[in-house]
């Protein structure tokens, strides 16, 4: 052996154990596991976002349905409370109508024990039991039949009180006595010709649908009776409605209109079959229920007019 090779030192195995490693490259971003993490909490926040706007939609609905219930309570309530005042405005109204046939009855009765009234004993009387309540329906035009039942029929539907049909019990010509016109030499003379209107007198069940009755006919003034009855030729005069009184009454209401005459007083009242009058401008009515106390009226009348001794105080003799 050369000492070259004695020399050469062997390969040594350590060396070659220790071999250096490779550098390892740094990760970027958040590990795997926290990615994934992190998109589950973001779809349970999202889940939880989209509760949260069903929640907040219904509670505005809600509030919206609750609104509307509230508007609809308060007109319901107002309705009921109006509903309400009417029933007890009628209840008041039924309990006067209640109090006055009490008070007519009783009279009646007093009437008939002392002989008074006449006309309660039976149809056999002179005046009859007609005049009670009774209305005068005049300017029918004089082609129709004033005591068919059919033209009351037709007044009664164009005042829209047809309702009141049943309660009509009887229906009667209504004649007027009139007088011949004299002549300059006081010669009467020749009768008129043929009226253009009629009259007749409608007989009702009760007072209740006579005052019905009158209470609608202030729509005969819109009325033409060419309209009422159908008839083209008929012209546009009007129909008009009065109710009958008793002799007693009648001969009281014509000293009324005497009153008002003198005084330029409005007209009569006449309300539930009594006489009422007003002074001029003024609105409260005065009950007239017999000669006494239209000579009071008068005479209060007298007092406050101013001393001219123009007006006298008007006679009650019939």
């Amino acid at each position: 052996m050369s000492t070259d090779d004695k020399t050469q030192k062997p390969p040594n195995n350590r060396d070659k154990s220790k071999v250096v490693p490779s550098a390892k490259k740094p990760t970027k971003g958040p590990p795997e596991w926290f990615a994934e993490f992190d998109q589950r909490v973001n779809a349970r926040l999202d889940h939880i976002d989209e509760r949260l706007d069903t929640f907040a939609q219904r509670q505005h609905d809600q509030d919206v349905a609750i609104a509307t219930n509230t508007a609809h309570i308060a007109e319901l309530n107002e309705r009921l409370s109006s509903e309400l005042r009417e029933i007890q405005q009628r209840h008041t109204e039924d309990g006067q109508a209640l109090t006055e046939i009490r008070e007519e009855v009783a009279r009646l009765a007093t009437a008939a024990a002392t002989g008074a009234v006449n006309r309660v004993a039976g149809p056999s009387s002179s005046t009859g039991c007609l005049e009670d309540c009774e209305v005068r329906l005049s300017g029918i035009p004089a082609q129709l039949h004033p005591c068919d039942r059919s033209t009351v029929e037709r007044v009664l539907t164009a005042l829209e009180e047809r309702e009141l049909l049943p309660h009509v019990l009887r229906i009667r010509e209504w004649n007027v006595k009139r007088r011949a016109p004299t002549t300059a030499s006081g010669e009467a003379a020749a009768p008129s010709s043929s009226p253009a209107t009629v009259a007749c007198v409608i007989r009702f069940a009760s007072a209740v649908a006579r005052e019905t009755f009158l209470a609608a006919a202030p729509r005969f003034q819109r009325l033409p009776v060419s309209q009422i009855f159908e008839l083209p030729d008929a012209g546009d005069g009007r129909l008009s409605a009065s109710p009958i009184l008793p002799i007693e009454s009648y001969k009281l209401l014509k000293k009324c209109w005497t009153v008002r005459k003198q005084h330029h007083l409005p007209n009569p009242i006449i309300r539930n079959m009594r006489i009422y009058m007003r002074r001029s401008g003024g609105k409260e009515l005065t009950a007239i229920g017999c000669e006494a106390a239209l000579s009071a009226f008068a005479a209060g009348l007298q007092q406050s007019s101013t001393p001219s001794g123009s007006a006298s105080l008007p006679t009650t003799t019939s």
